[in-house]
């Protein structure tokens, strides 16, 4: 299970007749980063909204990390440019929420990691694409993990660049 901290969110209307609340909660999901090379760590993030298997999602958003005496994005996913997304393959009537529909097919998830705007930044060897590409597909894995119902498997496929469609496959997450 992932470590999560709960925050109880309220909202009053001015006129005391309508009332809001939220739960927020602290989660840590794996991301590519780029600390003293690349390396996968867990994120912090504090989330409101929690469709099914957003984890996955989030291993390629841009993240806010301090070093150096700054607050930058170290999460190498992000700054190459690569998404991680869950196809939306629903039942009519169907919301993102609805897990059926969002990536969930049986008990395999699947994931697309899209590189067709990905970008090697200046500095870095072009080589350095297929790594980042490489540990993000790990961290997507890893992050699938923590979602509720937890799949069985996982099929990645890479899209975007033909000479990285070797790195697509399927994986077991969870043994029954």
């Amino acid at each position: 299970m992932r470590p999560v901290l709960k925050v109880i969110v309220g909202l009053v209307a001015c006129a005391g007749t309508v009332s809001h609340a939220s739960v927020w909660e602290w989660v840590e999901v794996h991301q590519p980063l780029l600390l003293n090379g690349l390396e996968s760590r867990q994120s912090p993030y504090l989330v409101r909204i929690w469709p099914y298997a957003q984890e996955v999602e989030m291993t390629c958003w841009e993240n806010r990390l301090y070093s150096d005496g700054e607050w930058k994005d170290q999460n190498a996913a992000s700054l190459f440019g690569i998404e991680v997304s869950l196809p939306w393959e629903g039942a009519a009537g169907a919301t993102a929420e609805d897990f059926e529909g969002k990536g969930m097919h049986g008990d395999t998830l699947r994931v697309v990691v899209d590189v067709s705007a990905a970008a090697v930044p200046s500095g870095w060897p072009d080589a350095m694409l297929r790594s980042v590409v490489a540990l993000t597909i790990d961290c997507a894995r890893r992050n699938a993990e923590f979602a509720y119902p937890t799949p069985r498997f996982v099929d990645v496929s890479v899209a975007g660049r033909p000479d990285l469609a070797d790195l697509s496959g399927t994986t077991v997450v969870r043994v029954e």
